[in-house]
Order: structure tokens, then sequence, then C-alpha cells
């Protein structure tokens, strides 16, 4: 009964010291996945100015930052995985990022 009731106290610690180290704010995996699908959906569709699909990725985006408890001023970039590359590489492309309320906008220069 002592070698259960310690092999459980054990177990209890793994789990409750692995949710810690994860972090608030911080992705699961399939979450970071998740997000950097729809962050990259999002870059696109701003650079062909799709609106409904705009709203529709970013609706997605703060949701799994409202899951993962991430404050909605947190920019999409900087949670985005890819993020930093994306917005360089569309810099290249001719559009500058500009910073729009809670999240980071793109337009085209010029």
């Amino acid at each position: 009964m002592k070698k259960l009731l310690g092999a459980l106290g054990i177990l209890i610690a793994v789990l409750t010291l692995s949710a810690l180290a994860q972090g608030p704010g911080r992705l699961s995996p399939d979450d970071q996945r998740e997000f950097d699908k729809y962050y990259t959906k999002w870059v696109n569709d701003t650079r062909r100015n799709d609106r409904d699909d705009i709203a529709k990725d970013v609706g997605h985006m703060q949701e799994i930052m409202n899951r993962n408890h991430i404050p909605a001023d947190v920019s999409f970039d900087r949670i985005a995985s890819t993020g930093t590359q994306i917005l360089r590489m569309t810099i290249v492309a001719g559009c500058q990022p500009m910073s729009s309320g809670n999240s980071t906008s793109i337009t085209p220069s010029g």
C-alpha cells in the first residue's frame, strides 16, 4: 500500500511539474502548430486583402490565445514560431507591418 501511495505521489508530482514547466502563455506543440498555420494564412490573406478570411484567421488565433491565457495585447508575430521570418519576407515583398490594437497588421508600402 505504501509503495502504491508513493508511486501515486510521484506521478502527481511529475504531472504537476510538467504543467508548471510549460508556464502561463506557452502553447502546447499542437496549439503552436495550429497557431502557426493560422498565422501564415493570416499573413497571406492580409497580402491579398481578403478581409473575410483575415477575420476568420484572427478569430482562430485569438481563440488559441484565450485557451492558453495569453493576453490579447500580445502581437501575433510574438506567438508564431515563424512570426519574425514571415514579417521579414513580407517587408521584402513590399508590405510594411504596422501595429494595430492587439495584433500586427500588414499594409502595402508605397
